[in-house]
Parts: structure tokens; C-alpha cells; sequence
């Protein structure tokens, strides 16, 4: 449900909601698909970002 959930909020580009979602699925699978890592990395920078703008 944490995946589901969190890449809903990854399209519509609510990365800060999409965030925890991500890393809890992450930290509870064994293997996780590359789009995930994907979507996690992006996720977790995106903050980065916008602050140094």
C-alpha cells in the first residue's frame, strides 16, 4: 500500500508526501525495482534543489 500511495503522489508531484511512503516500502521489500530507486533519489533530492533556488 506504501508504493501504491507513493507513487500517486510522486506523479502528481507531491514529492515531500511521496517521501516516507517510498522509503517505507523500500526498507520493508527485498528486492525493489530500479523505477523505485528512481522515484525514491528523485524524491529525496528534489528539496535539496528548490532550497539552493
Amino acid at each position: 500500500m506504501n508504493l501504491l500511495i507513493g507513487q500517486l503522489y510522486f506523479e502528481k508531484k507531491e514529492f515531500s508526501k511521496a517521501l516516507p511512503l517510498l522509503e517505507a516500502y523500500v526498507n520493508s521489500s527485498e528486492k525493489v525495482d530500479k523505477e523505485i530507486l528512481y522515484e525514491l533519489s528523485f524524491v529525496t533530492i528534489m528539496p535539496i534543489i528548490y532550497r539552493k533556488q
